[in-house]
Parts: C-alpha cells; structure tokens; sequence
C-alpha cells in the first residue's frame, strides 16, 4: 500500500507539486504500477493498495521500488525520491515504513518522508523465507547498517533512512 507522503519539494512555479508513485519490481516494465496524482500538493494522501504478482518476482534480491515524481503535462516528470525494499526485508519485516529522503534539487538538505506498507502473502513469504535469512545475513555493511532501530540504505547516490513500526 502506498500511504502518504509529506513535505514533498515545490516542482512548479505555483509554488506545488502533482506527485505521483511508480511501483515497480527492479523497475521493470511489464511490473510498473502507478497512483493517482494528487494536484497542487506537497503532503500528497494516496492511500492505494497494489498487488504485486508473485510470478513477477525472479529471486529473493528483487527490488521493490517506490519512486515519487512530480506530474508535468507534456514533458519529463520530475523525480521527487524513492524508497527501495529489496524482498528479502519485506518478508522479515513486513509493515508499515516511513522512509526519509533528501530532495535530490537541493543537495538533500531538506527531508520529505513517504509512508508505504509492504506485506508479502503467505505463499510468497513460505517460498522465500530461507533464502531471505540467508540474504539478510549475507547484507554487507556498506549496503545495510542496523542502528537503534533505523535501516540507513545507500541508494543512487544518497541515503534513505528508514524504520519499521510494527
């Protein structure tokens, strides 16, 4: 499910942003899913479940991505942020994640946050479960670094922090 986000950066000359979020497994076409784009908003609500297919998944290092863009008619869309969850973390950790970004216009120094909820079925949980303890423990320190509750991930050049409450 994607949630909300809040504090988005301003991407028109309005002063706002049209956000809007692309799901996708490694942002691979044939998997990309996307949410209403909410009009003249920075603190956009979606509350929009999607249901990935479990054939789309090939292994347990699959990446699910949450991109944010901002919606602009006729041009490229702006890229607002992201959350990535690799799979194996969304079966050890299903739930609710509230992911904290830097805005990539400004050299990251203000935060926009995005809150999804990834819950795996059951029949996708069994079928990986081992693999996904196998992978968690395989995680290298530059990749994951577990601090007082917190994932800080390294992704395209920034880092992404996040935490689960469950």
């Amino acid at each position: 499910m994607v949630d909300r986000a809040d504090n988005l950066p301003a991407m028109d000359r309005n002063g706002y942003s049209d956000p809007y979020v692309l799901i996708s497994i490694d942002r691979r076409k044939e998997t990309k899913q996307k949410t209403k784009v909410v009009k003249k908003c920075l603190s956009p609500v979606w509350n929009q479940v999607f249901k990935l297919k479990e054939e789309h998944f090939k292994s347990i290092n699959d990446i699910i991505c949450f991109d944010v863009f901002d919606y602009d008619f006729g041009v490229d869309h702006d890229v607002l942020g992201f959350a990535h969850f690799p799979l194996y973390k969304s079966i050890l950790a299903p739930g609710q994640w509230h992911v904290t970004f830097g805005h990539v216009h400004d050299d990251a120094k203000t935060r926009s946050e995005i809150i999804v909820e990834i819950n795996p079925s059951a029949e996708l949980i069994a079928k990986y479960i081992d693999e996904a303890k196998v992978a968690a423990e395989e995680t290298k320190v530059n990749e994951f670094a577990r601090t007082k509750g917190y994932w800080y991930l390294f992704i395209g050049g920034m880092y992404a922090s996040s935490h689960s409450i469950q």
